[in-house]
């Protein structure tokens, strides 16, 4: 070991910032305040100081909180440049700089505190969710911010109405979701005699997909009278592109209106409205029917000639009768009735664009004693395309609906329940099977291998399936479940790891195949780090307010998937009278929250424990650790759980190479003496143990027997097996050889160098959002998800063998009621 001196700091002091310099030494260790005020020498300090810790600026409320580190660089300057040279001493006026290294030999580490990395989080202003996006094993799950136009905030294009997004995206559900799915071609009205019907289509996205509980705002579909649709990607409800005009031109005896098609018309199609019906009263007031005559004609636009329609589609207008006689009619309609009707023609015409021109002619009358109720008007001008209305290949839900008093206009809240079906692998019969899934895992593999949505997929050979099925049944166990619609444009990684990052994982990669990350607090030790293979390990920190309860917004299916938010305590508060855990508390109440919202849609315990795991990333681990390695550091990734040792740290003692290993038949306990290349420093009277890494990758731990002095052999209690020359060995206080550090980044530089990051394997966290509460409160309607089921009572006893007597001898009355829960627990209440 390397003695250390004690740290000292040289404060180089100016009273403005283009002053002279000073120098004054103080003592390190110390807080902010306590440095500042052994410069002044007790003075008053100015008020107009700025503290910078690694050249970002520290609030004052912080200086007597901060204790700078080893490796800090910390600068004070007055903003103003009144002052003098002489003057620093009262007004503090300059620069202090603070710098205090250790250094290791060999390979040669330091260790630093609030550095730059740590100053950063003052300045910015840090959260926690920006922290553990840089720095964490598992980032939130939070909205990623894309760049597309159409796209705005998740769920936005399908989240509570249907909407018109030509050239956008094309959504597509992943799990289970409700969908408000976008409109795929412009909607259009048919009216047939006194009826009109809606045709609607939607486009359903990608997948294999189930669809139920269709909804036109909160009403179910079937409650509508007259309703067809299909799910299907050939849609025969709606099968061309259909152009529809509204004309609303009133046509009085002799008015000639005129209006113009789409470009590329094959059919033309008119609906002339008679708003009051068809009937004429007679003086004796009874009802008589009546006719209305119309001249239909077209032409090219562009042209002058005026056309005929042929072939014509008759829709409540007809030709006219044989026994009328009125010059010019080509479109007829006779009828008796009050109530509104539509009349309409339809003719094929060649591909092009059209002007449609219609004349309403003088029809027979009687007597001018009559009364003629015979108003009439053009009300829309259809252009038909003959072509698929959409060419996506996507699964569309195309409807006919009978327009009511209920739904009218367009169609806009259009809703329905999608399941996707996917691939799921049995790992006990290594057999898959397509099944509707939402478990993390399988819905990844679907989007990584099949999902037509993304334009590139992964070989089944580039993926750690084994990872995979790991995955899935932890998730399972947890009860995580993967529901999102994807509905903004975005990479195949961010969208694949945020789906895992709402299951607590993430994606990686282990031996150049795709692996999934998470932390499910059992993980093996796959590589011990020492100097020997180690250099530029570095300690950072960032020093911020972490929140004392997190406001966690999701989309939740138990709110008829819409958005939710619930509170998310850290241990030591409460909430409505309750702690974190839902128990009866008395605990302050948070005063520093922050939100988490995610972009998925969960229960609201699954988003319980996203929001606990990230208060405990915060919270257990704050420490961020880096370092360089050479070639022994190749089969180590992302998720490994490793041991790191080094003197800075103190983690271990010591550490060598292996030079011999022997048995041992003279050393009383022992089994084996291991001679390594260095000789190390033990205290007698304490507990040793080495930790032997070889060439395999294997660690093995064995205890030391008869520590104590400088030496390079060592006594040990079991013979190990697999050990050759030059393997790396660890030695140090039994249970303490090493510092276990999750690997949350890896680097790979030029001739087989690698740079690590790391967090520190803190076994608190795994608990910490376990063990939810049995109730949670929605903060949106207050509804309490999962909270116990009424009782049942099972039985009711009155008597006197059951009243109770007390040490006065007064007896009181006594009623026992037996209930049961809903699990078949039985359990006896009392009533006095």
């Amino acid at each position: 070991m390397h003695a250390l001196t004690a740290p000292t700091a040289d404060l180089v002091l100016r009273a403005h910032p283009i002053a002279a310099p000073g120098v004054v030494r103080v003592r390190g260790g110390q807080t902010l305040a306590a440095m500042l005020a052994e410069a002044s020498g007790g003075a008053g300090l100015s008020p107009d100081l700025e503290v910078r810790v690694g050249g970002y600026v520290v609030p004052a409320a912080w200086w007597g909180k901060l204790r700078p580190k080893p490796g800090s660089c910390i600068t004070v300057t007055r903003s103003s440049l009144a002052g003098s040279g002489d003057g620093w001493k009262q007004v503090l006026g300059a620069v202090v700089l603070i710098v205090v290294s250790y250094f290791s030999a060999g390979w040669g580490a330091s260790l630093y505190g609030a550095g730059t990395a740590g100053a950063s989080a003052f300045a910015a202003g840090v959260t926690l969710a920006a922290s553990l996006v840089v720095n964490a094993l598992i980032a939130p799950p939070t909205p990623s911010g894309g760049t597309n136009a159409t796209e705005g905030q998740w769920n936005q294009l399908t989240g509570s109405a249907n909407s018109f997004n030509p050239w956008g995206v094309i959504p597509f559900v992943i799990g289970d979701c409700r969908l408000f799915p976008p409109i795929a071609a412009i909607q259009y009205n048919e009216v047939v005699g006194e009826s009109a019907y809606f045709h609607c289509l939607f486009d359903l996205g990608y997948g294999d997909i189930e669809v139920s509980d269709i909804k036109i705002g909160d009403t179910s579909i079937s409650l509508y009278d007259e309703v067809q649709y299909e799910v299907t990607k050939t849609p025969t409800l709606y099968t061309n592109d259909v152009f529809e005009a509204s004309v609303g031109a009133s046509l009085s005896n002799g008015d000639v209106v005129e209006r113009t098609t789409s470009p590329g018309t094959q059919s033309i199609s008119i609906d002339i409205v008679h708003p009051q019906g068809l009937f004429g009263v007679g003086t004796s007031n009874k009802t008589f029917g009546l006719s209305n005559a119309f001249k239909v004609l077209y032409r090219p636009t562009g042209t002058t000639t005026w056309l005929q329609p042929q072939n014509v589609r008759w829709g409540g207008l007809g030709p006219l009768y044989p026994t009328e006689n009125i010059p010019g009619c080509n479109a007829f309609v006779s009828k008796e009735t009050k109530k509104p009707f539509s009349a309409g023609m339809a003719w094929d015409v060649p591909a092009g664009q059209y002007d449609v021109q219609v004349t309403r002619l003088a029809a027979r009358r009687g007597s001018s004693d009559n009364t003629y109720i015979d108003a009439c008007t053009w009300a829309l001008l259809r252009s038909v395309k003959y072509t698929n209305p959409s060419t996506t290949g996507t699964w569309k839900l195309a409807m006919r609906i009978k327009a009511t008093d209920q739904l009218t206009g367009t169609l806009q809240t259009v809703s329905c329940r999608v399941r996707q079906k996917i691939g799921v692998y049995d790992r006990a019969t290594d057999t898959w099977s397509r099944q509707f899934s939402t478990t993390a895992a399988w819905c990844a593999y679907w989007l990584m291998t099949e999902c037509e949505a993304l334009s590139r997929h992964a070989a089944a050979a580039q993926i750690d399936l084994d990872s995979f099925a790991d995955f899935a049944e932890w998730a399972d166990a947890m009860g995580f479940a993967a529901r999102k619609v994807c509905d903004s444009a975005t990479t195949a990684w961010e969208l694949i790891n945020g789906l895992l990052a709402g299951s607590l994982g993430s994606l990686g990669r282990r031996n150049g195949k795709y692996c999934v990350v998470f932390d499910s607090g059992q993980q093996q030790r796959t590589m011990s780090f020492s100097p020997l293979d180690t250099k530029n390990l570095r300690v950072s920190r960032k020093f911020i307010d972490l929140p004392q309860a997190l406001r966690v917004q999701f989309k939740n299916p138990d709110a008829d998937w819409q958005d939710d938010e619930i509170i998310v305590l850290d241990d030591g508060y409460s909430y409505r009278g309750v702690d974190a855990r839902g128990l009866p508390s008395s605990a302050p109440e948070p005063e520093r929250f922050e939100t988490l919202k995610i972009e998925q849609a969960m229960g609201a315990f699954q988003a319980w424990q996203v929001g606990r795991y990230h208060l405990a990333q915060g919270k257990f681990r704050p420490n961020v650790i880096t370092w360089d390695s050479d070639v022994a550091g190749l089969g180590t990734t992302r998720g490994d759980l490793v041991d790191v040792a080094h003197d800075v740290t103190e983690w271990g003692v010591g550490w060598g190479r292996v030079i011999s290993l022997r048995p041992a038949t003279d050393i009383a306990g022992a089994a084996a003496w291991l001679v390594l290349d260095e000789a190390i420093v033990t205290e007698a009277g304490k507990a040793y143990s080495v930790q032997l890494r070889k060439a395999t990758g294997e660690v093995e731990v064995v205890r030391v027997i008869g520590a104590g002095g400088e030496s390079n052999g060592f006594a040990l209690q079991d013979m190990p097996a697999g050990v050759a020359i030059g393997d790396a060995v660890i030695l140090g206080l039994t249970g303490q050889e090493t510092k276990q550090l999750l690997v949350t980044g890896v680097t790979y530089g030029q001739d087989l160098g690698t740079s690590f990051t790391a967090v520190e394997a803190d076994p608190r966290v795994h608990p910490f959002f376990l063990e939810p509460p049995d109730e949670i409160v929605s903060e949106i309607s207050g509804a309490i998800y999962d909270g116990p089921a009424e009782p049942q009572v099972i039985s009711v006893v009155s008597g006197l063998y059951n009243d109770a007597t007390d040490d006065a001898g007064i007896r009181s009355n006594r009623v026992l009621i037996g209930v049961r829960k809903p699990s078949g627990h039985e359990t006896e209440g009392l009533l006095a």
